[in-house]
This record gives C-alpha cells, structure tokens and sequence, in this order.
C-alpha cells in the first residue's frame, strides 16, 4: 500500500530525477500508479500488470491542487482510490516482476512526472476504515488540502471460480470445485460455494475448494462467495456447467405397498387402495411401501444419497407433522397385511403395527410446510421427499442397505407419524396403484460406480 499526497502541475518530464522514480528493462510484470505516461495515455492514472491493463482518466484540472491518492496491489489485484473516493479496481496479471511505482514511468523515453509528491507513505497491508479516515484527516490538515477526505468503504474481496469453467460437460460422481480470491485492503476469511444459489460448502484455507456431487441431470449455475475481515463480501462470476448423474428411480408400482391402521380398521386390508395413509387421528394408521431394485446395478461403489419421494392425496395438519421412514424387518404381502397381521392368518412378529426396527431411523421429514386440504381425497397434490441414511458418515450404510434388498431380504420401508398418541393429523398419499407414474411413490438412489478397469476380488 503506498499513500500520497502529490499533483500535476503539467505534461510529462524527460529524463526526471526528482521524483521517486523507477526503470526495468521491461514495460510488463509491474504495477505503475498515479503516472503522467506519453502518448496515448497523457493524463491519466494507469495500472499495468502482464498483459492486463486497468486504466482511469483523470483531468488535469484535478491534478493541480494536492490530493491523496492511494495505491493498493496485493499480488493479483489494484485498486486506486483519490481522497478517499474509488477511481478504479480490478484483477491485473501476474508476472516474475511485481512492483508498485507512483509518479513516474519508463517507457524508454524516460517521462517523469512534472509536478511534486509532498509525501510518501508505504504500508505492507491495507489500513482500517479507521485508520484509513484519520490518516486523511490528518494529511487533510497538515498540508491545507482543499478536497476533503472521506473514504467510500473498503472494496469487496475478489473472488473467482477456477474448476469447472463455464461450459463444461461434469462426470457422474464427485466434482471438485476450486476458487482463488483476494481482498486488496484486508483479508479473506472464507470462500464458499454455491449451485443454483444453494450453498454446497464453504472452505477457510487457501487453496479453496470444495467436493460436490451433483443429484439431478442438467445445467447448474456455479458462484463462489468470498468474505473478508472487514465483513464485506464479493461474488464471482457465474459458471454454467452441465452434471451428469447416476440415478436409479423405481417407483412403487413396480413393487407392493399398503396402509395398516388400527382401532375399528385393525383388521381391514388396504393393498388396492390408491391411498396411502400417515395418520394419528381417532385410529393410528402407517404405509409399508417395497421397491423393486432388482435391477440396481452391480459394481457400484459408493451410494451418495437415497430419496423417498412421495406425493399426497389430502393433508389435515395436527400437532406433530414429522413423518419417519424404518426399516421393515419381516416379509408381508400387499394383498392380505393389516395392522394384525402381515400376511393371511400370519400376525405381525413383534405385535401389531408391523415389524421394523425401530431403533435405527432411516429418515425423517417434517411436513409442515404442505398446504392443508382437509380429508378430501386428492384435493391435495404436493410433493415431498425423505432422505434415507443421509450424511457422509451414513455411506456405507446406504449401500449397504440397497445390496442387502437387492441380493438378500427387501421388506421395504414402514413410514409413521413421529408422535402418535392425541394426535388429530392426516397424512393421505398417493400409492403405487396410481395409473400415473409419477403420482406414484418413487425411490432414487444416486450412486457412483467404480472406476473402469477395477479388478473385483470374490473368495
């Protein structure tokens, strides 16, 4: 950071040494600040890096009396601010020379600014707001300077998404992104990143970077936000990726699924009915939906998410609006089981109600936010979702559940209210009797299958 209170008096000096005055053998790779540079750039403030340029008109008529002109360069980005007002900022390139000059530039004629610097104030980080406002008060003062000082506000961090670019066609399975970022005046905190405007993660230690795996097909939106230690916040420029994904969907109607109540409807059979029920009323009712994921693919390597997708039929909201997805843990058919039995003239192992293990819950969802309707059936039709084991630390259990269906026992999965005692809620949802598909329950697992040429030992 440089700080100075100078001005121009008229067109460049040959050959000048008075001034604080600087000459590589090269025109690139430096950072040139508050210059009177010939020619095409007579008059104005310039600052250069590689092949990236920021320049800002100035008049000379500003140049005449003092000013305070500040000069920021942290590396990768400039920033020029004229008491205490923002003249021009941006990224400029990167190269093996990196300097800082003000008043004076070489361009092999050796034109030097034709005026005076009263003083120079050099700084290896960037001042306070604080700081920044007494400094120009100060300087204000001592020298009788006509213009007042008022900083405008530290500048935003930069912040720039460098993996994926824009354009780019992802792989199934985990997609690394990356992000520089930089705050002239101060320091980043943290960068974090987004998809479609949903934060994915946000990482403190530079290099920046995230792992995200994206859940649906198709165009995503990617930005990068950064803060700084001052609280300010930049954004990067979008990125527009295309994912492709791994999914395996079945919906209910290539399985089995019922509802089982109890009270007066204990012993009534529901395995036709285009309803589904989670209700807590005057009689307790539950669903028991099987999936078919025989043709789940072998070979997979990890399961990175599962989802219960489920739409209603009617909502009577109550007290308690948390549905929960077990385990079921004993076979049942969808054309005799009740709340007493699992099966013709077979009753339920662990009493009635179904058999599940209720001790490990494999997801939850509060429905709250759906719209009532009352107990008219089909006056409702929104869509929800319950994800089965969610969380990294549920990895190995989500593929574990889904081989163990597909290679040794499928039971399904029991969904119920969460509290089920003076309740007055209904919960009604679409079964897979449905003629239209994707009224029906439907189950997606997105997973990632192992790498090509993977060698799969069997003893």
């Amino acid at each position: 950071t440089i700080v100075v209170v100078g001005r121009m008096l008229g067109n460049h000096v040959s050959n000048a040494t008075d001034i604080f005055y600087d000459s590589p053998s090269s025109l690139a790779n430096r950072t040139i600040m508050g210059q009177n540079y010939y020619g095409s750039n007579e008059n104005q403030f310039y600052i250069h890096q590689d092949t990236a340029a920021l320049v800002a008109t100035v008049t000379r008529s500003v140049w005449t009396n003092y000013h305070i002109w500040e000069a920021y360069y942290n590396g990768s980005s400039s920033a020029l601010y004229c008491d205490g007002s923002n003249v021009i900022s941006g990224t400029v390139g990167s190269g093996n020379l990196r300097g800082l000059l003000m008043g004076s530039f070489y361009d092999g004629h050796n034109h030097g600014l034709n005026g005076d610097i009263a003083e120079m104030r050099c700084y290896g980080g960037g001042p306070s707001a604080t700081e920044r406002n007494a400094l120009g008060a100060h300087l204000s003062s001592k020298y009788g300077l006509t213009t007042s000082y008022a900083f405008s506000g530290n500048l935003a961090p930069t912040v720039t998404l460098t993996s994926p670019t824009d354009g780019t066609n992802l792989p199934a399975g985990t997609v690394t992104l990356t992000a520089t970022a930089g705050d002239i005046e101060g320091n980043v905190t943290n960068v974090g990143f987004y998809a479609n405007g949903v934060p994915i993660a946000t990482d403190s230690t530079y290099p920046y970077s995230c792992s995200w795996v994206p859940m649906t097909k198709g165009e995503y939106a990617l930005t990068a936000r950064a803060w700084a230690d001052d609280n300010s916040v930049g954004t990067s420029a979008v990125v527009t990726v295309q994912a492709q994904v791994y999914a395996f969907r079945v919906d209910a109607g290539a399985g089995a699924d019922t509802l089982i109540a109890g009270g007066g409807l204990a012993n009534n059979n529901y395995g036709v009915a285009s309803t589904l029920e989670i209700a807590s009323a005057g009689y307790t009712s539950r669903s028991l939906i099987q999936f078919d994921v025989g043709a789940f693919p072998g070979g997979v390597e990890s399961v990175d998410c599962i989802v219960l997708r489920l739409t209603t039929s009617y909502v009577v909201k109550n007290a308690s609006t948390v549905v929960e997805a077990y385990r079921v843990t004993n076979s049942w058919a969808e054309a005799s089981a009740t709340w007493n039995q699992r099966q013709t003239g077979v009753a339920w192992n662990s009493g009635a109600g179904g058999d599940f293990d209720g001790g490990t819950l494999l997801g939850a969802c509060d429905w709250s936010v759906l719209p009532g309707s009352g107990l008219v059936v089909d006056a409702s039709r929104e869509g929800f979702e319950i994800e089965i084991l969610p969380g990294a630390a549920n990895a190995g259990a989500r593929l574990a559940l889904i081989k163990g269906w597909k290679l040794t026992a499928n039971y399904g999965l029991l969904i119920k209210p969460q509290a089920e005692a003076g309740q007055s809620g209904y919960l009604g949802l679409r079964s897979g009797e449905r003629t239209t598909a994707s009224d029906r329950p439907e189950l997606v697992v997105y997973y990632r299958p192992m790498p090509e040429g993977t060698v799969i030992s069997i003893r």
